[in-house]
C-alpha cells in the first residue's frame, strides 16, 4: 500500500487531480521508455495480444481526463442500467449499501471506459475521521469528502479522502458513533498540537503494478510476499 497525505486542501478534488498527476506521471515515464521501462516490461508479456493489451492500457491512461461522479449519481447509474435491462447485476445496490466489485468494474470498464473518481460517499459507510460534507439538496444523508479511483478491468485502486482537523469534531463523531475514545488518545494528541486542513489516499501498489503489467496473478507483482506468521523482507 502507497500512504499518501496532502496539506492545506480543502476540496476532495484537490485531492483527486493530485492521484490522477501521481499515476499519470509514473505512466508517462513507462510510455517515454525512461530507465528502459517500457522495452522491460513488454519483454514480459507472453504474447503479441498482451503486449498490445498493456499498450492500450498506457494509452488509456493518459488519453484525457479522467472522469468523477458523486457516489448519488453512480447509484442512480447503476439503477439506470439495471432497471432498463443494459445489465443485470446480481445485486442492485440501494442509496447508503457498498458499492460491490461488479459495480465498480462496469462502472469504470462499461460505462465510462475510463478510470473514473466517486466521490462523497454516506458518512455511515466511512472513517470516523473523515470531513463531513455541508447537506446538499438531493442527498438521502449526511456524506463525507473521499473518493475511490476505479479503473478498468480492476476496480478500486484508491481510496482517499479530507481528514477532520478540527478536535472536537473528531470528539463529537466518535460519541456519536459510540466509539470508545481511549484507544485514540494518541490521535487527540496530534490534533492538540495544532492541524491543519489536509487529506490523503491509499492506494493499492501491487494492484497498479498488475494492471499495467497485465499480470493474472496479483501474487506475481508482490515484492514482499507476506502469509501468516511469516513477513519477512
Amino acid at each position: 500500500m502507497l500512504e499518501v497525505e496532502v496539506a492545506f486542501i480543502d476540496r476532495i478534488s484537490q485531492l483527486t487531480k493530485f492521484s490522477e498527476k501521481m499515476i499519470k506521471s509514473v505512466v508517462s515515464n513507462l510510455v517515454e521508455d525512461k530507465n528502459n521501462m517500457r522495452t522491460n516490461l513488454l519483454k514480459t508479456a507472453r504474447s503479441n495480444e498482451t503486449a498490445e493489451l498493456m499498450k492500450n492500457r498506457w494509452e488509456m491512461l493518459l488519453a484525457k481526463e479522467w472522469d468523477s461522479v458523486t457516489y448519488t449519481q453512480a447509484i442512480k447509474i447503476i439503477h439506470e442500467a439495471h432497471d432498463s435491462g443494459k445489465v443485470k447485476f446480481s445485486a442492485r445496490p440501494s442509496w447508503g449499501d457498498s458499492l460491490g466489485s461488479e459495480h465498480e468494474k462496469w462502472l469504470a470498464g462499461v460505462y465510462f471506459k475510463n478510470p473514473v473518481f466517486v466521490t462523497d460517499y454516506p458518512l455511515e459507510e466511512k472513517a470516523f475521521y473523515m470531513k463531513i460534507n455541508e447537506p446538499t439538496l438531493g442527498e438521502e444523508a449526511p456524506t463525507v469528502a473521499c473518493f475511490d479511483l476505479l479503473v478498468p478491468d480492476i476496480g478500486e485502486l484508491i481510496g482517499g479522502s479530507l481528514r477532520e482537523h478540527n478536535l472536537e469534531n473528531l470528539k463529537r463523531e466518535i460519541s456519536r458513533r459510540g466509539m470508545s475514545p481511549d484507544p485514540l488518545s494518541w490521535y487527540f494528541k496530534i490534533c492538540e498540537n495544532g492541524s491543519v486542513p489536509h487529506g490523503g489516499y491509499g492506494m493499492g501498489f501491487e494492484r497498479l503494478l498488475q494492471y499495467l503489467s497485465c499480470t493474472e496473478n496479483i501474487r506475481d507483482v508482490i515484492p514482499f510476499p507476506r502469509s501468516a506468521d511469516n513477513c519477512l523482507c
